[in-house]
């Protein structure tokens, strides 16, 4: 199913800052704060790990997959780096950012995003 050119990258393609956000359920998660387009000559498929030093934009956004006080697993950082990825805005009390990858995105609608599995996943 994956091609060499044209749309590979779906409908994240045609997701904005402000966008509400819908879950699988159709539940509202929160808000797109930011979107990144994959690169997938940005990482290996193993993943990399940055040292406390690495400048390089891979190491920036990396460290940045900060969430609550936790860190994204190096390999997840990786792959939504490779993939690309929505950061959501979640709406609530005690509620932190999310990420979700490219390969989330099931369809744009409006000014409405429709993910392709539930929030609690």
């Amino acid at each position: 199913m994956s091609g060499t050119m044209g749309n590979e990258l779906g409908p994240i393609t045609a997701v904005r800052e402000t966008m509400t956000v819908l879950d699988a359920r159709n539940e509202v998660v929160g808000e797109v704060s930011e979107v990144k387009m994959g690169d997938p000559a940005a990482v290996t498929e193993q993943g990399q790990t940055p040292s406390p030093d690495d400048m390089t934009l891979v190491g920036q956004i990396a460290s940045a997959f900060g969430v609550g006080g936790l860190q994204v697993p190096d390999q997840e950082a990786a792959r939504l780096l490779r993939i690309g990825y929505v950061k959501i805005n979640r709406r609530g009390i005690l509620t932190s950012d999310i990420y979700v990858g490219a390969d989330e995105v099931d369809r744009v609608e409006g000014n409405r995003v429709y993910l392709s599995t539930p929030v609690d996943r």
